[in-house]
């Protein structure tokens, strides 16, 4: 912004305005009295400087009477774009580490079982091994007389 041939007033209106239109993210209420004790000068002051700021077309008075600044509006606008845009990154992003990890849950659950059932095959094989060598070994003889 180029403030040449402004004075002091019309800068911190400028400056105090703006910063009230990005709080509010919209067109500000033109209540003079308000706006003058925000700025820190008298309600004349503070009109003479808001007059002088229309007229260089830096701060618009919409036909509601609110005051608003082209420049916020498109800085806002872009603001939102870019917003907008690494939220998608983010999300593309995110979903794209959750599918990972889905897919080496899947896998290492897999080996985890495959592990287990094997270790659970061994285990049960030889116990049958060992039952049925127990069971030879210890028939008993019937004799029938």
């Amino acid at each position: 912004m180029d403030f040449a041939g402004t004075d002091a007033a019309e800068k911190a209106t400028y400056s105090t305005l703006t910063a009230l239109m990005y709080r509010a993210c919209e067109p500000i209420d033109d209540d003079t009295s308000v706006l003058a004790r925000v700025v820190g000068c008298s309600v004349r002051t503070f009109k003479k400087s808001l007059e002088q700021l229309i007229r260089k077309k830096l701060i618009l008075q919409l036909e509601n009477g609110n005051l608003w600044s082209v420049q916020i509006e498109e800085e806002l606008k872009n603001c939102n774009e870019n917003l907008n845009r690494l939220s998608e990154r983010a999300i593309k992003a995110a979903n794209t580490k959750r599918n990972k990890q889905k897919d080496n849950s899947s896998r290492e659950h897999d080996e985890v079982m495959t592990t287990s059932s094997r270790g659970h095959d061994n285990i049960m094989m030889s116990s049958s091994r060992q039952h049925i060598n127990n069971n030879i070994y210890n028939k008993k003889l019937k004799l029938s007389f």
